[in-house]
């Protein structure tokens, strides 16, 4: 398929052109899913995500870029896609982790008391904007520095520095919440 195919192709997807989004889907799931199982090792996680990936193009399909290539848009939400699993994989494994080693320390009106806080901890964190998690996972989980954020990113260190802040205060609220429930 040639790139003016292509732009015809994107143009029919965004007015909502189904039999457009098949041709389309047809064309790139290959590339994509051997993208994914090479990032990911897992056919089935693999799957999932390019579900998850073609899924957003149609949801995002009113506006697509014709001028920016498609085929690296594709590729990039398929690779954030993947960025926010191995995250998400990361909370979840550090809390198991920090779960079993307190776990013989504490009484059990304890272990509940600091699930419940962990559980409103990680709550918030989900509940961050997208940007604003990202860059506060990456500053908080994989101890990344803002210059070293802002290179993965693709945005000024202001702009890192915006959103830590902004990610500790929106935490800093939810949690006196939590104290004062």
């Amino acid at each position: 398929m040639d790139d003016q195919q292509l732009n015809t192709l994107v143009a029919r997807i965004a007015f909502g052109d189904k039999s457009a989004f098949r041709e389309f889907f047809d064309h790139f799931q290959g590339p994509i899913f051997n993208f994914l199982v090479y990032k990911l090792g897992d056919q089935d996680l693999a799957e999932d995500m390019l579900q998850e990936t073609f899924l957003k193009v149609w949801k995002n399909r009113e506006n697509l870029d014709q001028t920016q290539s498609i085929k690296s848009y594709l590729f990039t939400m398929a690779n954030n896609a993947v960025l926010n699993h191995f995250r998400h994989q990361k909370v979840v494994y550090a809390h198991q982790a920090q779960y079993r080693f307190e776990a013989t320390d504490r009484s059990p009106e304890e272990e509940v008391q600091s699930s419940e806080f962990q559980n409103y901890l990680l709550a918030a964190i989900e509940n961050l904007p997208e940007k604003t998690r990202i860059t506060f996972m990456m500053s908080r989980f994989e101890n990344l520095n803002y210059k070293e954020i802002s290179e993965r990113t693709d945005t000024s260190i202001k702009t890192v520095e915006s959103h830590i802040g902004k990610a500790l205060r929106i935490i800093r609220d939810k949690l006196k919440e939590y104290e004062e429930s």
